[in-house]
């Protein structure tokens, strides 16, 4: 398992430094971006949130989750990965 350190230095190395938070938490740090999503449809923006509904989550704690899932860097994503 990856150690906020080693998060940390991906982000610098892939040139992931604006608008991104450092917070420190024990020796670690933790990069957290902050993106902003455009462009999306009424549609597509009402199905999120009806969706972040019915999961009992917010839509910004859905997107965190959809995005990783579909990166492929989720716990869940990668233990689907080892089967």
């Amino acid at each position: 398992m990856e150690s906020n350190g080693d998060i940390a230095k991906f982000a610098k190395g892939k040139g992931l430094t604006k608008g991104v938070i450092l917070a420190k938490g024990g020796e670690d740090e933790v990069m957290m971006a902050a993106l902003t999503l455009r462009g999306l449809d009424e549609a597509t923006a009402s199905r999120l949130k009806e969706e972040a509904r019915k999961r009992g989550v917010s839509v910004n704690a859905l997107l965190r989750t959809m995005v990783e899932e579909g990166l492929g860097l989720s716990r869940r994503a990668r233990a689907g990965a080892m089967r």
